[in-house]
This record gives C-alpha cells, sequence and structure tokens, in this order.
C-alpha cells in the first residue's frame, strides 16, 4: 500500500512538472488537457510549494534569530490567507464564469488556477534571492539600474503569463467569447483590485499572492 502511494505521488509529480512546462511552451494545449482531466495533486502540490517559499522568504526577512512563535503566527497567517485567496479567486471566477454564459465547472476551474501561483511563486522566490544576494538600499549606480530594469521585465514578464493563464481559463473551461470574456473581467478585476487592497491594508499581502 505504502509503494502504491508513493508511485502515485512520484507519477502525480512527474506529470505535474511535465505539465508546468507546458503551460508555459504550449499554454492552450497544456490548459486544455488540464481543463478536462480535472487533477486534484497539483492543488496539493502548489499548496505545499505555497507554504515552502513563504516559510523561505519569512525567514529570509525576519531572520532565523526571530521567536519560533513569531515566525510560526507569521507563516499561519499568511498561508490561511493564501489558502482563502485560492478559494476566494477559483469561486468568483466559476460564479462570474457561469453568470455570463459559460458551462465550466468548478473543478476544472481549481485544477487550471493552480497553475497560476507558477508565476507567482517565481517572482517570490526570485525577489527572496535578489534580497539576500542584492539587499535594499539600491543605489542609483549602473549595476542599481540594470538590476531595476531586469526586475521590472522580470515582473512584467510573470505578470503577462499570469494573466493569458486568466483568460485561458476563462476560454477553455467555459468556452466564453471574447465579448464574454471582457464582461467577466470587468467584473472580476474591479472586485480582485479592491480585494487585495482590504488584504494590503490589513498587513496580510504587500504584494497579491493569488
Amino acid at each position: 500500500m505504502f509503494s502504491t502511494i508513493s508511485f502515485s505521488l512520484f507519477h502525480g509529480f512527474f506529470v505535474l512538472v511535465k505539465d508546468s512546462w507546458g503551460v508555459l511552451n504550449a499554454p492552450y494545449k497544456t490548459i486544455r488537457k488540464v481543463a478536462e482531466e480535472k487533477p486534484i495533486l497539483p492543488i496539493l502540490f502548489f499548496g505545499l510549494f505555497t507554504w515552502f517559499f513563504l516559510t523561505l522568504a519569512i525567514v529570509v526577512k525576519e531572520g532565523l534569530h526571530t521567536g519560533p512563535l513569531f515566525l510560526t503566527f507569521n507563516l499561519g497567517k499568511l498561508f490561511y490567507a493564501s489558502i482563502v485567496t485560492y478559494i476566494v479567486i477559483v469561486v468568483a471566477i466559476y460564479l462570474i464564469g457561469r453568470l455570463v454564459g459559460g458551462k465550466g465547472e468548478i473543478s476544472s476551474v481549481a485544477s487550471v488556477w493552480s497553475y497560476s501561483y507558477l508565476p507567482t511563486l517565481i517572482w517570490f522566490f526570485t525577489t527572496t534571492l535578489l534580497y539576500v544576494f542584492l539587499p535594499p538600499p539600491r543605489t542609483a549606480s549602473l549595476l542599481g539600474q540594470i538590476f531595476s530594469i531586469f526586475f521590472v521585465f522580470l515582473s512584467l514578464g510573470l505578470l503577462f503569463w499570469k494573466t493569458l493563464i486568466y483568460f485561458l481559463t476563462l476560454r477553455l473551461v467555459f468556452g466564453l467569447t471574447v465579448w464574454q470574456m471582457i464582461r467577466a473581467t470587468l467584473i472580476l478585476w474591479p472586485a480582485f483590485f479592491f480585494y487585495f487592497l482590504l488584504l494590503n491594508r490589513m498587513g496580510i499581502f504587500k504584494i497579491p499572492l493569488a
């Protein structure tokens, strides 16, 4: 039984790596496949990765000298907020997708949207590394300007990737037309903006993790 579970987890991780590359290399084909198969393991794996990167970010920012109770509280708060945010976004996309005429299932939305954490986690991992090797404050020197340009292009590229996953979710999960996707976006994006603004005011997320 243990060997069967281990094999299933290993196979699931292999499929996750393959599909993660596919979301970058062939997003339309891969997201359509994920929407049809509705796998659960990617949600669990990305949840685990989120916990790991949040732990890493907190330790790097606060330092190991910080009390374990404080670190545990911060990690718990951020991880809980990440789970709630994921659920809120999945439910919102599903409800609005159906409202504008789509026919998708919430399980497909949950599976596909888990892959949207790829660009987010890459961004967090990169910024954490940069915080270690190029800690602030950064100067206005040539090296500092090169870093700033690199960071801006990296952030824009990852944002474009996440936005692409969003629109492919609407298109491939719900089968929406362009006009239906525009209508859904006009409802969803303002709602997401105020939701993340609320999280920011509460001091939970300075940068959206969704």
